[in-house]
């Protein structure tokens, strides 16, 4: 799991990017990095680093605890 922020205060929007069957890959990277260009702040996931059910678990847990808590630059609105 890694997080993208773009540059400035914020707060910003934020979206969690999931890969498809290939996994993390220079498109998915891409992805992220053109997201992270146009303002969002990127949850990027890895399914298959350390099994699906933890990578959920562990989205949820980060979705619940740190959004927008202790991420401040991410809108809660938005």
């Amino acid at each position: 799991m890694v997080l993208l922020k773009p540059d400035g205060a914020g707060p910003f929007p934020a979206i969690a990017l999931l890969h498809q069957c290939a996994g993390l890959n220079p498109a998915i990277a891409a992805w992220a990095r053109r997201a992270v260009a146009h303002g969002y702040v990127v949850l990027l996931l890895d399914s298959w680093g350390t099994g699906r059910q933890d990578s959920e678990r562990r989205l949820f847990a980060f979705l619940e605890r740190a959004m927008p808590k202790q991420l401040p630059r991410v809108s809660p609105s938005r």
